[in-house]
């Protein structure tokens, strides 16, 4: 034991001098550079792996701010597109009312403005915010700019209803614009294809011409646009003519419109 011991100061002393020695000609002794050549590799995989985790901690812990960005975000871009949309829709209104604006009725008739407060699309009627206070009354012609919307079917004080022009039991004197202009019977069918009946077999009709009321109604004004022929057909069976009419307005987007007195 006491051997072993003096050995190991001996060549404690040895490896000391060793050292010194090399250091003083600055450089590694063997030893020293055996020992780094070994434990270099490690302390680096060591110092990696250290980073690896530290990255991995840094990220849980940013992780609850990365969720709120990305909410934030995702909430940024739903109100741009609620703007876009609300924009949109505005800027249609505003277009809408200019023409209203415009529009010129039959001499010696006014116009009562009004808003469409509901719509029953399977009932073909809307509802709007004027009655008998505002002076509206029963078989009056409802319109926006782009033409016929329907007739005052139903007056309280101060809302009405309309049976629209899309209503199959709503019928309406009708014109075909040619030369001469041909009259006719309209009815509704669906929200997108009116029906124009004539008498007249021989009619002369073509795709694209433009129906307008005829006026033989005390309460319908003649000239307001009702939609264009997209089909002609023919029905021999009970002798009579008819085209199929698109109609101008699109009731479930109308916001707006003009009952005239």
């Amino acid at each position: 034991m006491i051997v072993t011991l003096i050995a190991l100061c001996v060549l404690g002393v040895l490896l000391g001098r060793w050292q010194n020695s090399a250091r003083s000609q600055s450089r590694l002794d063997p030893v020293s550079r055996t020992i780094h050549t070994v434990v270099n590799p490690i302390a680096h995989s060591i110092d990696a792996a250290w980073d690896n985790i530290g990255d991995f901690f840094d990220g849980l812990g940013r992780s609850q701010s990365l969720v709120a960005e990305n909410r934030r975000l995702r909430d940024l871009a739903r109100v741009a597109a609620q703007y876009t949309e609300t924009e949109k829709r505005l800027t249609q209104k505003i277009d809408q009312l200019r023409k209203m604006m415009g529009y010129q009725p039959e001499p010696g008739r006014k116009r009562i403005a009004a808003d469409v407060i509901r719509y029953f699309p399977h009932e073909n009627k809307i509802t709007i915010s004027t009655g008998s206070r505002q002076g509206v009354t029963p078989n009056l012609a409802v319109v926006t700019a782009d033409g016929l919307v329907g007739v005052v079917q139903v007056v309280e004080a101060n809302r009405s209803e309309v049976l629209l022009v899309t209503s199959p039991i709503q019928k309406v004197g009708a014109v075909a614009l040619r030369d001469p202009p041909q009259p006719g019977i309209l009815r509704g069918e669906t929200a997108t294809r009116l029906l124009l009946d004539f008498v007249d077999t021989r009619t002369p009709l073509q795709v694209g011409d433009l129906v307008v009321t005829s006026g033989l109604s005390d309460t319908i004004p003649r000239g307001i646009e009702i939609g264009k022929i997209i089909q002609v057909e023919q029905d021999p069976d009970f002798g009579v003519r008819r085209a199929v009419v698109f109609p101008n307005v699109q009731m479930g987007q109308i916001r707006e419109v003009m009952v005239l007195k």
